[in-house]
């Protein structure tokens, strides 16, 4: 939550949406949640082109293997 807010302050500060990855998803987790945390995030940051949320990624996967460029 405290990086949320320390990324949407470098955006403000800024005037530019920094590039984010969002990466949090678990096996077990529900195609709803995923949904709602996704628009949570989109609706946070003013330019959704720079947020990049990986809901086929587990963190513990990202650590060892990195997310794919896009």
């Amino acid at each position: 939550m405290h990086l949320k807010y320390l990324l949407k302050r470098a955006e403000i500060f800024n005037n530019i949406t920094p590039e984010i990855h969002i990466i949090n998803y678990h096996d077990g987790k529900k195609e709803v949640k995923l949904a709602e945390e996704k628009e949570r995030f989109i609706r946070f940051f003013n330019n959704v082109d720079n947020i990049f949320y990986h809901q086929d990624i587990s963190f513990e996967n990202f650590a060892k293997n990195g997310v794919k460029q896009h």
